[in-house]
């Protein structure tokens, strides 16, 4: 209909009401079409931008000076963590002044070429970063044969001094894990207050890792579903040894001790000794030999407050009678 309207352009005639809501419309329609060529301008400009021949590590420089660190406080690295997914997530790291406090890495698999590479590239300055995380949860799928042997070479050596730590290893059973061995260092353990440990490996890698989380204040183990025949298995000389002095976690109020059997429940915690435990959760799927008195056990009978474990009536008597 407009087009029998071009003269009035050309005109000091006044239009009627319908052709003004006419030409309204029209003007209407070419500011739409006018606003999507202008970003589609936009578009083409950004990437034409000289700036983005710039390397990363200036764009990380200007981050850094530019944005507080509250607003760099997210990290999403997806698929498993490799050599590859290192680079970049240490390339995204380098964008922040820290770490946000929760860090979660799932899928974990060591790699020789990480490891070296990690060995040869990450001092000490340059993990500054990570002081502020105050929990760490990490998750292996796989680990390899005498993996960690060496205690300076361990995967584990550069964690920051986190307060709650959990951490998964892959199951074995049959004897399989004789050769398998992770180190954590003293001082990491010393500043743990929250430990979550799931492992079915031989018993006296666990217990020897426990022996330096003395700020210990919540602990969970997770001994996994191995066979019987494994589980049952006297335990080694270093624990006997170990048994007489026991394992001292003076400051633990909860434990969560997991396993499929009693025994292997009452065999780590004749090692530990909690007199301030206040809460004792119990969680096996079937009975060993064992009649031992849990709670005498861990030393805890006088401070123990809350016991939760499945019971029949015989059990029941058996597992308070310790009680005061």
């Amino acid at each position: 209909m407009l087009e029998h309207k071009h003269h009035l352009p050309t005109t000091n005639d006044a239009p009627s009401s319908i052709v003004a809501v006419l030409f309204s419309q029209k003007l209407k329609d070419i500011n739409d079409q006018i606003a999507k060529l202008q970003q589609a301008c936009q578009n083409c400009l950004i990437v034409l931008a000289p700036i983005r021949h710039l390397p990363l590590e200036i764009f990380s420089a200007i981050f850094t000076e530019t944005l507080s660190p509250e607003d760099l406080t997210t990290l999403q690295v997806k698929g498993p963590l490799s050599l590859l997914k290192y680079k970049e997530a240490k390339r995204w790291l380098g964008r922040s002044a820290e770490l946000p406090k929760t860090l979660v890495v799932q899928n974990v698999a060591p790699d020789p070429w990480l490891k070296d590479y990690w060995s040869k590239n990450s001092s000490q300055t340059e993990l500054r970063a990570w002081n502020n995380l105050q929990w760490l949860d990490l998750t292996f799928s796989s680990w390899g044969k005498k993996e960690e042997d060496n205690p300076k070479d361990s995967i584990f050596r550069h964690l920051p001094l986190v307060t709650t730590f959990a951490l998964e290893l892959p199951s074995y059973c049959n004897g399989e894990d004789c050769s398998l061995v992770f180190h954590l260092s003293p001082n990491f353990l010393c500043n743990l207050t929250h430990l979550t440990l799931w492992c079915n490996w031989d018993k006296s890698k666990i217990m020897g890792t426990l022996q330096h989380c003395m700020n210990l204040e919540s602990l969970k183990l997770d001994f996994c579903s191995t066979l019987e025949e494994y589980l049952a298995q006297t335990p080694s000389t270093w624990l006997d040894a170990l048994q007489s002095s026991g394992i001292h976690l003076v400051k633990l109020r909860r434990m969560d001790p997991v396993g499929i059997l009693q025994d292997t429940v009452e065999i780590a915690l004749r090692y530990i000794k909690a007199s301030a435990l206040e809460e004792l959760d119990l969680d096996f799927e079937s009975e060993g030999q064992g009649r031992g008195s849990i709670v005498v056990e861990c030393g805890c009978r006088r401070r123990l407050e809350a016991l939760s474990r499945c019971l029949d009536v015989e059990d029941i008597a058996k597992a308070t009678n310790p009680l005061p």
